[in-house]
């Protein structure tokens, strides 16, 4: 089966599930990376388009980066003080006050700075970079646009991302999929009584999730809040009413002989 008849019976033909458990794993794993693919560009796009009307990091930092200067170790920079209790967010910039004695215990992630110093953290985690190591040298906001305008760095961090990106979203589909595939044996085991492999079973967790993940990622980019309860229920009804299909043609067969 090519992917688009795999995907088509992934995500409408219930009735021909039995073919999709015995394609290959070699055409399984294919379809599953280039779903993945395909899915994560759909979704990047929304970011690829703010990006342009941003300007890239370039126009980022000239949007949201207050004009600021180090220079002979100290640190200028206009005094912000913005929290956001929802997410957690704490933003603290001072001249005149020693960012040591800001209170950020309830904050899930701060930043805050004085003339010294600058803090950042988590709640868990804590860096502190000292502005004396910058003595002999002067940074200012346009430095950093020019640094950040340069191609090759654009080219660095992209790759770095890019990098980055594909072991993070390899890593966890696969270990989404392992999930999602006990998940499946357990409807099967209870409710359904298949005769099937675990390695079948996994197949059926990877066609299974085609449509729930369309479905989510839609409604995701519409600002729906409960994607992941929504894509369980999805994902367990392509489970069970696939399972019910494979039972089915193990009775056919059966009765053949």
């Amino acid at each position: 089966m090519s992917f688009f008849e795999q995907f088509k019976t992934a995500v409408y033909k219930f009735q021909s599930y039995p073919k999709l458990i015995m394609q290959s794993f070699g055409r399984v794993i294919c379809y599953l990376m280039i779903f993945t693919v395909v899915i994560t560009v759909i979704e990047a796009i929304p970011y690829a388009v703010a990006y342009r009307r941003l300007g890239g990091i370039s126009g980022m930092i000239q949007k949201y980066v207050p004009e600021f200067s180090i220079e002979n170790g100290k640190f200028k920079c206009e005094s912000i003080d913005y929290s956001d209790e929802l997410s957690g967010i704490k933003i603290f910039i001072d001249d005149n006050e020693d960012a040591e004695n800001v209170d950020v215990r309830n904050s899930g992630f701060y930043l805050v700075a004085d003339s010294d110093k600058m803090i950042v953290g988590n709640g868990i985690q804590e860096s502190i970079i000292e502005f004396s190591q910058f003595e002999d040298e002067y940074i200012d906001k346009s430095m950093l646009v020019s640094f950040f305008s340069s191609t090759r760095v654009r080219l660095a961090i992209f790759a770095i991302l890019g990098v980055t990106t594909l072991f993070s979203l390899s890593f966890g589909t696969v270990m989404w999929l392992f999930m999602l595939s006990f998940a499946a044996s357990l409807i099967n085991l209870l409710f359904v009584h298949a005769r099937i492999s675990y390695g079948d079973i996994f197949k059926l967790t990877v066609y299974a999730r085609t449509f729930p993940s369309i479905f989510i990622m839609v409604i995701g980019l519409a600002g729906f809040m409960y994607a992941e309860i929504v894509f369980l229920g999805l994902f367990i009804t392509y489970v069970y009413l696939g399972l019910k299909n494979i039972k089915k043609q193990e009775a056919v067969i059966l009765a053949e002989f």
